[in-house]
């Protein structure tokens, strides 16, 4: 930091001298021109308006350094003034020490003197303009904080601060926080915080910007950069972001607003930022710049994913087919992109889906209290892995309650399904019914049907349907064609094709044949 001063004298050997001569950049003072009166000097200051100190002689002509002073202490009060005088001059300067100027010096000057008083009143400027910027930057924080958390009652907002300071804001979060905060992990988290804040700082330590952050949420820091003038373009924002992320040893999101805004904004861009949470699996290398785009909102359909041989797969208990179809489901929500929302809205309804369908078959209430039944925290849960996770976990409980992983449960839809087959078989039953019973879809209830019968649904039935028949033809007076209606034939023709296809002869033939054997 410098402070800019400004030369004036009439006297252009001393005027040069004291400018040009001595090395006031070795001191961090900045020589603003020189002036050779009052008037030029007041002409000059009022240019450039950021003296901090003027260096002036007393007696001067068009107008002295009482009254250049004496503008000063109306007009620029913070400028701090040095007066050079004669010996004979030094009641004259004393009347400029009661218009509040501090530091006089006696003519001739030296040089070492001059140097001295210079630094000391170039300390106290710095010294001050830090207090001042402390003091705003605590303000401002604290507006900052009001702004996005619980304002107490008592809090009055300052509306001269929130209408001038302009800031780009943005929050960064630690992805997949809810996996990577194992039990161990949680004793690093200080640490990682501390690590991450000093990281967002270090990134933006410039004399542009003043960098202010602070945690929202155990997971999610907000960073303002308080701007001067223009700051930084948002393209040398997000540059910095990913570099600076990538030096992290845990990875990080971060979401970017689309422009610079006043303080009084930032309330209602931090909900937005709440609110945008839920896309983050399509942030580009980590960066999801808001608004999130019109399309993202459409929204995916829970008809979009392949949901009914997971459920099928869950009801059997086979583990290995639950891994491969919840692969193709957390797959699809990807490739769909789906935000955490949807995915979350699509996971819990094939729980539910699941829970029902057990419920119905096993005819048994069970006090299901997964995670995935309450609303999901997206500043934890935060990509499509953490909620797999809560989805995987949920599927265990289920299995677990109804216990359908053990062996002697494998098979107990099956058995059910034979158990309504037989009960049923001499009505016009159709495989899709016997589907529905037992809550699985019609094609995975064929292959199952097959892979443990060895046959498929018609020959079963068929089957169940022609013993029935050689019972009745042996046992009873029943007519043929009485028969074929008992057993479920309503078809005459089709009941003796389908009799002699598995009895290898028509009815009567084997009615005659069961007759002469008995006799």
């Amino acid at each position: 930091m410098t402070c800019k001063m400004l030369i004036v004298d009439d006297e252009p050997i001393i005027r040069n001298g004291l400018t040009k001569t001595i090395p006031w950049e070795k001191y961090n003072i900045e020589i603003a021109e020189a002036a050779h009166d009052g008037l030029d000097a007041i002409k000059k200051i009022n240019a450039v308006d950021d003296v901090d100190i003027v260096v002036t002689d007393v007696r001067m002509p068009n107008q002295d350094g009482l009254q250049l002073a004496a503008y000063l202490a109306e007009y620029y009060p913070a400028i701090r003034i040095i007066i050079l005088s004669g010996y004979d001059d030094f009641e004259y300067a004393k009347q400029a020490m009661h218009a509040g100027v501090k530091d006089y010096l006696l003519k001739p000057v030296d040089i070492d003197e001059l140097i001295t008083v210079v630094r000391k009143v170039s300390e106290d400027i710095l010294e001050e303009r830090s207090r001042h910027a402390q003091m705003e930057e605590s303000a401002i924080r604290n507006e900052l904080y009001y702004q996005v958390m619980d304002t107490p009652v008592s809090h009055f907002p300052d509306k001269s601060l929130g209408e001038k300071v302009k800031l780009f804001p943005f929050v960064t979060l630690i992805k997949n926080y809810s996996i990577l905060l194992t039990e161990e992990r949680r004793k690093q988290l200080t640490e990682w915080k501390r690590q991450w804040e000093e990281r967002i700082s270090g990134i933006f330590t410039t004399s542009e910007v003043t960098c202010i952050s602070f945690f929202t949420g155990e997971n999610l820091l907000l960073t303002s950069l308080i701007v001067k003038q223009e700051g930084i373009k948002m393209e040398e924002i997000e540059r910095l972001l990913v570099s600076g992320m990538n030096e992290l040893e845990f990875p990080l999101y971060a979401l970017l607003h689309n422009r610079y805004i006043q303080l009084n904004e930032l309330a209602n861009v931090y909900r937005q930022f709440d609110q945008s949470l839920s896309f983050l699996p399509l942030a580009n290398q980590g960066i999801l710049h808001l608004p999130v785009p019109d399309s993202w909102q459409s929204g995916c359909k829970t008809s979009d994913f392949p949901s009914d041989k997971l459920i099928d797969s869950i009801l059997r208990g086979e583990e290995d087919k639950v891994r491969r179809h919840t692969d193709e489901l957390f797959n699809s929500f990807c490739l769909n992109s789906c935000s955490l929302s949807e995915t979350a809205t699509a996971a819990r309804e094939i729980i539910f889906s699941a829970y029902e369908r057990c419920q119905g078959l096993m005819r048994r209430q069970i006090d299901r209290r997964p995670s995935l039944q309450q609303p999901l925290d997206f500043q934890y849960h935060n990509t499509y892995q953490a909620i797999r996770v809560l989805f995987e976990e949920a599927v265990r409980l289920l299995m677990e309650q109804y216990q359908l992983t053990r062996t002697e449960n494998n098979d107990w839809l099956m058995e059910r399904a034979e158990a309504y087959i037989n009960k049923y078989y001499t009505s016009e039953i159709k495989a899709h019914e016997v589907a529905d019973v037992i809550n699985i879809s019609p094609n995975y209830f064929s292959s199952l049907f097959k892979q443990r019968t060895g046959r498929n649904f018609n020959e079963y039935v068929n089957e169940l349907r022609v013993e029935q028949a050689k019972t009745l033809l042996a046992d009873t007076p029943f007519k043929v064609r009485e028969i074929a209606e008992q057993v479920g034939y309503h078809e005459y023709k089709y009941f003796v094709e389908v009799f002699k296809k598995f009895a290898g002869m028509t009815p009567t033939e084997f009615r005659k044949w069961n007759t002469a054997k008995v006799e």
